[in-house]
């Protein structure tokens, strides 16, 4: 199967270069990440606020990192393999389920290729104040995953790239935007609270935070509940024989 996951890379590294959506998804983190470093440029912990600039900080990298990855990685995936399903280009080169795996493995091998070199320069522009651990780490490859499990996901089950946007917008409402609510309505805000406490950005957080077997299930939990949701999208899909 993998000369032919060579094959389609080719014909996707080639696509890659005149892919202005690509481009456009790159400048959201990219501004993101220089616009909480500018906003951050005049604070300074000091011992009375060591606490919050801690927490203010761990925020703001998990966002640049999720919103990296959900709209470099899991976005183009999703639209890449919506636009093959749009021009029904696998009716003229998948005739097997064998071959329509190599057209996955391409995508998700080029773009995480292309999501970890654009992650290296966002947090060089952001520069975050942040100190990670061995478990941290592990948290952010589980969520890199589950991108990418959303990515292939959400491409299966795109029939066009109108639905993609109906189909991602949803999971980053709740996956990357959830954090921002916790400065919006206060850490203490009860309704706030019954929602976060479930967020995968926050199972990372509390790893951080010393809370490690409960960040560390949320993780596995996620990744199952992300693989079965492949699994199914995968199986509702036709294939030529």
């Amino acid at each position: 199967m993998w000369h032919k996951v060579k094959a389609t890379m080719y014909k996707d590294i080639k696509e890659l270069f005149r892919n202005m959506t690509l481009l456009t998804s790159v400048l959201v983190p990219l501004l993101l990440a220089w616009m909480f470093r500018f906003s951050n440029s005049d604070v300074a912990s000091t011992e009375e606020t060591a606490e919050l600039y801690d927490r203010i900080m761990l925020i703001q990298f998990y966002i640049v990192y999720a919103i990296t990855l959900m709209s470099v990685l899991s976005f183009n995936i999703t639209l890449s393999m919506a636009e093959e399903n749009e021009k029904k280009a696998f009716a003229h080169f998948i005739y097997s389920e064998k071959d329509y795996r190599a057209t996955i493995w391409s995508k998700v091998i080029l773009y995480s290729a292309v999501s970890i070199f654009i992650l290296t320069i966002v947090m060089m522009i952001f520069m975050p104040d942040v100190s990670l651990g061995i478990y941290d780490y592990v948290g952010l490859v589980c969520l890199f995953i589950l991108f990418i499990l959303l990515g292939v996901s959400m491409g299966l089950i795109s029939k066009n790239v109108s639905q993609t946007s109906v189909y991602i917008i949803p999971f980053m409402i709740f996956i990357v935007m959830t954090p921002m609510g916790e400065v919006v309505l206060g850490a203490n805000n009860e309704f706030f609270l019954s929602i976060a406490w479930v967020n995968i950005l926050y199972l990372n957080m509390m790893i951080n935070e010393g809370d490690v077997l409960v960040g560390m299930i949320g993780n596995a939990v996620y990744l199952l509940a992300g693989l079965l949701l492949m699994w199914v999208c995968y199986k509702n899909k036709q294939f030529k024989i």
